[in-house]
């Protein structure tokens, strides 16, 4: 670990602690509590839904959000959410997503999950679903999203909503590899001539089940292999590969959102991306937490940040991604997400398999 990774890290806990430490534990009364909240909900019409929400989120006054996503995107949903609420204060705990299901799932058994809402990839909803984390709060765009953008319901005890879903790049630095020779497909990054010079990130269940899934077991496994095998550099988030890939860290990043080539090209940096072949991509959720202790705040939180306007904003904010609001018009309509496979949920078992392979293959 660098001093550069264990300072970041020495923060993260800091900044977890000083959280943790203002928000109360979560009881056994306050999810009897919520059981009554999102049944009370339910029975509203939309305008008395808001009202309720308004008045005793504003009671209620804080919520913390734990994400495994940019700090730069969670600034705009926060940002969007106290344009409309200015007086109810939300604290970001920014987590990558194998360390957001842990921190969770220990807090979940100990009783003192403290998190109101959740956001992560679609690829950790199992697991969260079996620790018991999400509450089964159905938003008030809940019928105007695609179904295959909703997860759960109130009936199944649990929900999640992907919100947004991001195709996967491959991006490489225009100074340094030429257009004519860049490469355009998964199979492309083989070629001898760039080992050492790649990197992706370290979640790579997701991708791994991808390929296994859509190629088959055998030719799956020599593709992941063959990457493997080029000596990869590995950066914990998009955001840190795409941070590597703007420094001129390294010249080539696969798995890459596409959103993130997109805004550094605007921004000016020598940068160029093609959508990969297989074409993949995640997706990412949000959930109330089962426990949460602001089950208004949260409400009225996801309410805002899942309507077609504060989606829109997103979208002409930072493109590159595809939303599932029906009634919002964007600049990559929902329809393309059939050409897409989207990486989904893993069960347990396959989670665990997956990530010794990962180990193997690209850690170790």
């Amino acid at each position: 670990m660098t001093i550069t990774t264990l300072r970041r890290a020495l923060c993260l806990c800091v900044v977890a602690l000083a959280i943790v430490s203002s928000h109360p534990p979560a009881s056994a009364q306050d999810a009897l509590d919520n059981v009554h909240v999102w049944r009370q909900l339910r029975g509203l019409s939309p305008a008395e839904r808001r009202a309720t929400l308004e008045r005793e989120a504003r009671r209620e006054g804080t919520l913390v959000l734990y994400g495994a996503t940019g700090v730069d995107r969670a600034q705009f949903w926060i940002a969007e959410f106290n344009k409309r609420y200015p007086d109810i204060k939300v604290d970001f705990v920014r987590l990558t997503a194998t360390e957001l299901y842990q921190k969770i799932a220990t807090e979940r058994r100990t009783g003192h999950l403290r998190a109101d809402l959740v956001i992560t990839t679609i690829t950790y909803l199992d697991l969260l679903r079996e620790a018991g984390a999400l509450a089964p709060y159905e938003p008030s765009e809940w019928a105007d999203f695609d179904p295959r953008f909703r997860m759960g319901g109130y009936d199944q005890g649990w929900s999640a909503v992907v919100y947004e879903i991001f195709p996967h790049a491959i991006a490489w630095r225009t100074d340094r590899v030429g257009n004519a020779d860049a490469p355009r497909a998964l199979a492309d990054l083989t070629d001898p001539r760039w080992r050492g010079r790649l990197a992706t990130t370290t979640h790579m269940e997701d991708f791994l089940n991808a390929m296994l899934t859509r190629l088959g077991e055998d030719k799956g496994t020599a593709l992941i292999r063959a990457l493997a095998a080029q000596r990869n550099r590995l950066y914990p988030s998009h955001a840190a590969l795409s941070d590597a890939l703007a420094a001129g860290e390294i010249d080539i990043a696969w798995g890459l959102i596409a959103a993130r080539p997109i805004d550094l090209a605007k921004k000016g940096a020598p940068v160029a991306y093609v959508l990969e072949e297989p074409q993949v991509a995640e997706g990412n959720t949000i959930s109330i937490g089962h426990d949460t202790t602001k089950p208004y705040a949260a409400a009225l939180f996801l309410d805002v940040m899942l309507s077609p306007e504060v989606l829109e904003a997103s979208d002409r904010w930072q493109g590159g991604r595809i939303f599932g609001n029906r009634k919002g018009t964007y600049s990559i309509p929902s329809e393309r997400t059939a050409d897409l496979f989207i990486f989904p949920a893993l069960t347990p078992a396959r989670y665990k398999a997956l990530n010794r392979l990962a180990e193997e293959l690209f850690v170790r």
